[in-house]
Order: C-alpha cells, then sequence, then structure tokens
C-alpha cells in the first residue's frame, strides 16, 4: 500500500515522491498536543482542548487566523497543570480543561479560584465551566 503521491509544481520540472498522503505531524501537534480546533467559520468559534500524554511536560502553539492569534501554552508540574489561553478577537472559545486523573481539582483563572470541590465558584458571572476527563 503506498501512503505517498508525486506532488509537481506546474512548470518548474521538480517533483516530490514523498508528499504525505494520509498523516500530518502539523494536524497533531496544533490539533491533538496543543487542542486548538476551530469550532465556527473563520475561527469565530474555537475549542482548546489540549491532550496532556505520557511524559511530556509542556506544549505551545500560536495559530494566526483570520480573526487573530490563537494560542495556547500549558505546562505540567508537580503541583498540577498551569495553561494560557489567548483567544482571537471577535471570537468564541469553549476551553476544556485536563482533569489529569484528578477526582476534585481546582481551577483558578487569572488567580481566582472558579472552580472547586466538584463545582463552579461564582465570581460575578464571566465564566461558565466544565471538566473533560
Amino acid at each position: 500500500m503506498t501512503t505517498t503521491v508525486w506532488e509537481t509544481w506546474e512548470g518548474k520540472h521538480q517533483h516530490s515522491l514523498s508528499m504525505k498522503m494520509l498523516a500530518s505531524t502539523q494536524r497533531f501537534f496544533y490539533k491533538d498536543l496543543a487542542g486548538i480546533s476551530p469550532a465556527g467559520p473563520g475561527y469565530s468559534k474555537i475549542t482548546f482542548k489540549p491532550q496532556v500524554v505520557g511524559d511530556l511536560t509542556w506544549a505551545r502553539a500560536l495559530l494566526r487566523t483570520v480573526r487573530g492569534v490563537a494560542d495556547i501554552h500549558w505546562q505540567r508540574h508537580a503541583g498540577g497543570l498551569d495553561m494560557k489561553v489567548q483567544v482571537p478577537c471577535n471570537s468564541r472559545a469553549k476551553i476544556a480543561i485536563p482533569k489529569l486523573g484528578l477526582s476534585s481539582p481546582t481551577i483558578r483563572e487569572s488567580g481566582e479560584v472558579v472552580w472547586e470541590g466538584d463545582r463552579y465558584v461564582d465570581g460575578g458571572g464571566r465564566y461558565r465551566f466544565k471538566l473533560s476527563s
């Protein structure tokens, strides 16, 4: 079974005999490890759902969209997980926060507790939180 296809640029007489057909490392890094996915046309909605896997201690991805920069940086440490997310202007985001096997994590946003003891801590109604498994 062949998993590559030939590629050519018309008029340049240059051929690549190993253009990937069934896999993409870029997609794996952006969509899976960093977790950036469009959820609406033109990145009007974005999902950030990072996959914290194996011995990997951090990941960062920056994606320039038509609305601006979508950026995520997460870092695992002994005390838990730090995650910084930048959402482009005029976009809405759904952010999934990995539990890392914890049964009752505490989540802080800009230093203030927003989730504790398996429930949302109301801080003025600015955010809504739901944990991912």
